[in-house]
């Protein structure tokens, strides 16, 4: 299938003339009709057409309300869209027809972690991972509610868990990095900041972080060195300016 392949502009196009095809079907409440929507809201979601996939989703709720898929999907877009408790409600529904739906277990779990619930959030992303231990974003999710909560050593044993899964997941060695910046464990945080930007060297966070933790420990050509890396990828940040001049000065 052409969204398979990457094609999403294809795949709208494809979707949108089988939609064409029998303008009568949405009248005969045809859950093949409901499908289609579906998958033509998947496709404008995945191109970041978040509206447009918004509205196929409700269409194929409108023929068929049990369609779990588009419960689930029109939550995920809806909270992309800073709907947080529209896509709690959408995520609910999916879940009160199929409790066994691991990324809607996780979706909810984000959307109520914005929300502030961040009690609820961990249960859902308990709950997703119960269902599908391999759920690598979850598991830093399920890290950082923890590390909200005040569990610190909980938070480091997800993120460690979730770099088990994927060595090379940015995310995790930056969201372990911060979380040793604030216990004051700069060696680890160090360490990890400079995993975070040997796979994405364009990540202005963990440069920055990374330079202030180096000042924090003596090495002030290096902290240098990492603010100058945040001007190359954002000549106007500020604050870079003012952290590599401070650094020079006490240089």
């Amino acid at each position: 299938m052409l969204e398979t392949k990457g094609d999403w502009e294809g795949a709208i196009s494809e979707y949108r003339t089988a939609l064409r095809i029998d303008p009568n079907l949405a009248l005969r409440i045809n859950p093949a009709y409901a499908r289609a929507h579906s998958k033509l809201g998947s496709a404008l979601y995945a191109n970041g057409d978040v509206e447009g996939a918004i509205t196929e989703y409700r269409a194929a709720l409108r023929i068929d309300p049990t369609s779990v898929e588009a419960h689930a999907n029109l939550g995920a877009a809806l909270a992309k869209r800073g709907d947080v408790k529209g896509a709690i409600a959408e995520l609910q529904a999916a879940l009160d027809i199929d409790p066994n739906f691991a990324a809607a277990h996780s979706n909810l779990g984000a959307a109520l972690l914005i929300s502030g619930d961040v009690e609820g959030a961990i249960a859902e992303f308990r709950a997703a991972l119960l269902i599908d231990p391999n759920l690598v974003e979850t598991r830093l999710n399920l890290g950082a509610a923890l590390g909200e909560r005040g569990n610190v050593e909980d938070a480091i044993s997800e993120f460690r868990a979730a770099l088990r899964s994927n060595p090379d997941y940015a995310e995790a060695h930056r969201s372990l990095a911060f979380i040793f910046e604030k216990k004051g464990d700069m060696e680890n945080a160090i360490t990890e900041y400079r995993a975070a930007v040997r796979i994405n060297p364009n990540d202005i966070y963990s440069h920055a972080h990374l330079g202030t933790s180096l000042g924090k420990k003596g090495d002030l050509v290096g902290a240098m060195a990492e603010y100058r890396a945040v001007l190359r990828i954002n000549p106007k940040d500020v604050d870079a300016h003012y952290s590599r001049r401070n650094a020079r000065d006490k240089g």
